[in-house]
């Protein structure tokens, strides 16, 4: 799916929170690192779907509060 489709699926299941997964980790495309979840960002705003962006490695739990930090634009 692209990140638009995922964010749609994400509100057409009802979701609670969409976690993007399996971007980022590697640079083998052509292009930039981080534009699908900027993609999927601006999509889930306009959605109006929660969408959390844990730090890549970063240990979540059900009881964690939804991360929000756009840590990939620092």
């Amino acid at each position: 799916m692209m990140p638009e489709e995922s964010v749609q699926a994400a509100k057409d299941l009802d979701a609670g929170v969409m976690l993007p997964m399996h971007w980022a980790g590697f640079d083998l495309s052509t292009h930039a690192w981080d534009e699908p979840v900027n993609r999927a960002v601006a999509r889930a705003r306009e959605l109006d779907v929660v969408i959390t962006t844990p730090v890549i490695g970063q240990v979540l739990s059900f009881d964690d509060s939804v991360v929000r930090e756009r840590w990939w634009e620092r």
